[in-house]
């Protein structure tokens, strides 16, 4: 074919692919065309100024919206707040309502098609000053469509989803939270009950009978940011708990309003005259103070609720009563009760110092933790984590009141001294309570003093000797070559050649099962101490029996690491007179006496038993 046959055949296709879009785009104009001359209204959402929604079963809701779109309820009760985004979505929805067909040009019958009592008036304003009616009747035959009649003229059809957008109650049309924008977190709570003459509104007084009406002592907590924690700014400056504050913010937040009384009688009836607390609110986006007034709780049979109000509004709302759950009963409730406030990670220096002990825990660079003093041969590095995490979650109890700080910590059982990275320092004592010496207190880093359990004082009254590795013996069970051990006053030595375990002596005895000298390598490896006796290795070692130990090992490993054929010796002596349950023990590989549990002979005696 030659070039400009090709040419040509491709402008063809250029042309009908023209003449195929053109077509279409001029049968969608025309679809657009015909669907702007079915609209019933000719004004755009933004041109509405007044709506009035009139339902059968409820009285009409009537507001009026603003040039920059804002829309404020008039009727049935002006300080009802509307939902913004409804009363949009109506505006938008009537005037895309579309004439599905004209059934009538002029109606005679109203009753006929449901519109002697419509069961639903739609009436509006414009910003030109143009008003329409428009009344929803019976639905058709077809149940696609119901009857509609604009100001007293046509009758015609409107789809039934339009109708059900423009069918809106008045829940649906009114704010419906408890706070004014979901959306935004809240970063301040300020909280307080109020003395209605029960014992319990009175949480947490210290002063004399208040009157009727008036508020406890408010609590008043903060944060810069959503990201940032909670801290306690009233009754004190301390950190709060972040929880426990969290929790009630949420709750706040994202509340959904069961039910609505608009025209109460007496706030009496709903424990909101005077109201049983106080919350007022700041979001992080607006700042706006929002009051918040807590009642009674619905105590109706079938209903579980808790009656609110909202400052400003005539109604009272019923929302979930979870809410009470998560309020302050005493004023320092929110307070953080841990012993460490600040986070773990900040202090890169820990100095513990009892009476007669005591430790230091330093930070590496890298972030890993190791004991800088006293010095030690081996770390328990699991016990110096478990130490750690345990000193970082721990709580108090209740806070302790009326207590004198220097008198009540005069002697602490414990002295904490914690030093962050950013030079400052802090301090966390532990010490008998001063009237109960049974019980314990403690002081916070960030100076409030909280009652401390028995068993959380035993965990952190701790000392040295607990971060001593209790591990006097490990090694790799694949890098043995050699047993030569004397036990119970009979020679032994087992050897491994081609991946077999030979016994040379006794050379009376066999070896029938080679899963034996496993469990006997189980049984020392790893070997840990019940207890220290000295970290020393002394001269003489007949006092321990170690002279004349019951077991006299030697272990014989080659592997890649060491130096091939390198001994390990190990020696268990006599039991300890005072636990009969240990015996004394001596190992190569770490310096000291120690002592290990009565069990490891049992063990050795057991794997030993296969050999005969």
């Amino acid at each position: 074919m030659k070039l400009r046959h090709t040419f040509g055949m491709l402008l063809l296709l250029l042309l009908l692919c023209a003449v195929y879009y053109g077509l279409q785009y001029y049968r969608i104009q025309q679809q657009e065309t015909a669907r702007v001359a079915r609209k019933v209204f000719q004004f755009e959402p933004e041109d509405l100024r007044q709506l009035t929604i009139d339902r059968i079963d409820e009285p009409a809701c009537k507001a009026k919206c603003s040039a920059d779109g804002v829309w404020k309820i008039l009727e049935p009760n002006i300080t009802i707040t509307p939902f913004q985004m409804m009363w949009g979505r109506v505006a938008e929805k009537l005037s895309q309502t579309l004439n599905e067909h004209t059934v009538l040009s002029q109606l005679t019958d109203p009753a006929q098609y449901g519109l002697d009592i419509p069961v639903l008036v739609i009436a509006g304003e414009t910003k030109d000053g143009d008003t329409f009616q428009l009344k929803f009747g019976e639905i058709d035959p077809t149940q696609r469509s119901r009857y509609a009649w604009l100001n007293d003229g046509d009758l015609f059809l409107v789809k039934t989803d339009t109708y059900f957008e423009l069918n809106r109650s008045l829940d649906e049309l009114r704010h419906r939270f408890l706070v004014n924008d979901r959306e935004a977190a809240l970063i301040e709570i300020d909280f307080a009950w109020i003395w209605g003459g029960r014992e319990e509104d009175a949480a947490g007084e210290e002063k004399e009978t208040p009157k009727i009406g008036e508020e406890s002592i408010a609590v008043l907590v903060k944060r810069d940011a959503v990201d940032t924690p909670w801290r306690m700014t009233a009754p004190k400056e301390a950190p709060a708990n972040h929880h426990a504050v969290q929790a009630l913010a949420a709750e706040l937040q994202y509340a959904v309003c069961k039910e609505f009384i608009d025209t109460p009688e007496d706030l009496s009836d709903y424990g909101l005259n005077p109201a049983r607390a106080r919350i007022t609110v700041k979001d992080a986006d607006s700042g706006e103070e929002q009051i918040l007034w807590i009642g009674a709780p619905d105590e109706s049979p079938d209903k579980k609720g808790l009656f609110v109000k909202r400052e400003h509004e005539d109604a009272v709302l019923v929302i979930d009563p979870h809410l009470v759950a998560l309020l302050p009963h005493d004023p320092l409730e929110w307070r953080d009760k841990r012993l460490l406030t600040r986070r773990v990670s900040d202090i890169n220096r820990l100095e513990y110092t009892t009476e007669f002990d005591g430790f230091v825990l330093e930070k590496k660079d890298g972030g890993a933790w190791y004991l800088s003093k006293p010095v030690m041969d081996k770390v328990n590095g699991p016990a110096v984590s478990g130490f750690l995490s345990f000193f970082k979650e721990i709580e108090g109890g209740k806070f302790v009141k009326n207590i004198d700080e220097k008198t009540a910590f005069a002697t602490p059982a414990a002295h904490i001294k914690l030093h962050f990275e950013n030079e400052s320092t802090a301090k966390i004592l532990i010490a008998a309570h001063p009237a109960t010496p049974e019980e314990f207190i403690a002081l916070q880093d960030s100076g409030g003093i909280v009652s401390l359990s028995e068993s959380a004082a035993k965990m952190l009254l701790t000392d040295s000797e607990n971060f001593r590795s209790r591990e006097i013996l490990r090694f790799n069970n694949t890098d043995v070559t050699e047993l030569a051990f004397t036990f119970e006053g009979v020679d032994y030595h087992i050897i491994r050649r081609h991946k077999q375990w030979i016994l040379k002596e006794p050379e009376s005895m066999q070896l029938h099962n080679q899963a034996d000298v496993a469990v006997l390598l189980d049984a020392i490896n790893p070997l840990f101490m019940t207890g220290s006796v000295t970290t020393e290795t002394p001269e003489e070692g007949n006092i321990y029996g170690l002279d004349t130990p019951v077991l006299d090992l030697k272990i014989t490993l080659d592997n890649e690491t060491d130096a091939p054929h390198t001994p390990v010796t190990l020696h268990i002596g006599a039991p300890n007179p005072a636990n009969t349950n240990e015996r004394f023990v001596q190992s190569s590989t770490r310096d000291g006496i120690y002592r290990i549990s009565q069990e490891v002979m049992d063990e050795i005696r057991e794997a030993l038993g296969g050999i005969n």
